[in-house]
């Protein structure tokens, strides 16, 4: 695993609740849901036995999840996701005390699935101004790949100039062709609708 990859995972379990999605019948559903544990490269997570979202994370296997530092890093992720056995629930009430609050006794605590996030892909936004208007990173582990974020100049390009004053996050260098930085586009769209020579490439998502 990379170094983006581990600190984009921390900062999920740091954050703990985040916002998770998955979808049924091709609608999505979201839900503030805790990460309870990271480690191996993998996250550890709960869901109640009986819960919609524990029926659409068997029918998928996938889920999505987003969250949000107080300084605006944001981290997103899709991966895919595997149901463990009954000793990661115990690390879970380790590893996370205020939960027996909420399940003081076993029986209660049957009721919770572990399962890991164990292969995913994602992107740190960085908007907090340390690196710039925005700095992002994007990130794979578990044996996923990931594109590399950003619109792409190709040979067509002319060398006009046209794009380099559209951007509003500097993320363009001159050249023959000019280039385009991908860990400061924002992907917006500002170069792709002045390129005269239609030289700009349309980003492909993770």
């Amino acid at each position: 695993m990379n170094d983006v990859a581990d600190r984009a995972l921390k900062i999920l379990r740091e954050l703990r609740s985040i916002t998770f999605a998955t979808t049924k019948d091709g609608v999505p559903q979201a839900r503030i849901a805790d990460v309870m544990g990271y480690e191996n490269g993998r996250l550890l997570c709960i869901v109640g036995n009986n819960k919609p979202f524990y029926y659409q994370l068997k029918e998928i296997g996938k889920v999505a999840l987003v969250g949000m530092t107080p300084n605006y890093v944001m981290v997103r992720l899709v991966g895919d996701i595997r149901f463990v056995d009954d000793a990661q629930r115990d690390k879970v009430f380790d590893h996370n005390p205020d939960l027996a609050n909420l399940f003081p006794n076993e029986d209660q605590r049957r009721s919770l699935v572990p399962y890991h996030i164990y292969r995913g892909k994602g992107e740190i936004f960085d908007l907090s101004g340390t690196r710039g208007k925005m700095y992002r990173e994007r990130f794979s582990f578990g044996g996923e790949t990931v594109h590399a974020a950003g619109f792409r100049i190709n040979d067509d390009c002319t060398a006009c100039g046209a794009c380099l004053p559209a951007c509003p996050f500097s993320a363009i260098a001159e050249g023959n062709p000019y280039v385009i930085d991908p860990n400061q586009c924002d992907e917006c769209g500002s170069c792709y609708a002045v390129c005269p020579s239609d030289a700009i490439e349309l980003p492909t998502g993770l």
